[in-house]
C-alpha cells in the first residue's frame, strides 16, 4: 500500500510525521499556465510539491499573502520555487483529518482534476470572499522537478509514495 511522504526543514525525508514538517505530493501531469515563476524547471517530468504544515502568516489578502509567500522563499528557500499551496493539500488534509492548510489561500482552480499551477487564485475556505479580504492564514509551498528532489533524497524510491 501507498503511503505519504514527509520531509523535515531540509527538505530530506522524514518517516515520522511528528518530525516532519511538509508533506509531499507529485503532479500527475505537467501542464504549466504562461505565467507561472517555474523558469528553469524541468516541464518534461514530474514535479515534486511540498506543502509546509505551519502557515507563514495571518489575517492577509490575496495580494498580502503573495508578497509574505515570496519573503519567506527568499528567506529560507532560495534555490527554489514556492507559491502558495495547492487545492489538492486542502483535500488531503480534510481527507486525513489534519487541521492545516484551511481558511487560506490556494493557487488553483477549485475544479481542478490535478494539482495543476494556474493563474486563478480562490480561498480554501470560506469559497465566498473576494480577493481584500483577508483569510486567517497563509500556507506556502515548494515546486522542484523530480531530479532535484531524488538528489536531497537519492534513497527515497517515490513510486512507494502517494502521488
Amino acid at each position: 500500500m501507498k503511503k505519504l511522504l514527509y520531509v523535515n526543514q531540509n527538505l530530506q525525508a522524514e518517516f515520522d510525521i511528528q518530525k516532519s514538517v511538509a508533506v509531499v505530493d507529485f503532479f500527475k501531469e505537467t501542464e504549466v499556465a504562461d505565467g507561472d515563476c517555474l523558469d528553469g524547471l524541468n516541464l518534461d517530468c514530474k514535479l515534486v510539491n511540498i506543502a509546509f504544515f505551519e502557515p507563514i502568516g495571518h489575517n492577509l489578502t490575496l495580494r498580502e499573502s503573495l508578497k509574505l509567500q515570496k519573503q519567506w522563499q527568499e528567506e529560507h528557500y532560495p534555490d527554489y520555487r514556492s507559491t502558495l499551496i495547492s487545492s489538492s493539500f486542502v483535500r488531503m488534509a480534510q481527507r486525513y483529518g489534519w487541521e492545516c492548510f484551511c481558511g487560506c489561500w490556494t493557487r488553483s482552480l477549485w475544479n481542478e482534476g490535478y494539482p495543476q499551477y494556474r493563474n486563478h487564485r480562490e480561498a480554501a475556505w470560506p469559497h465566498d470572499v473576494g480577493c481584500g479580504e483577508r483569510l486567517p492564514n497563509v500556507y506556502v509551498s515548494l515546486v522542484m522537478d523530480e531530479q532535484s528532489f531524488i538528489k536531497i533524497n537519492p534513497e527515497v524510491i517515490l513510486d512507494e509514495y502517494i502521488c
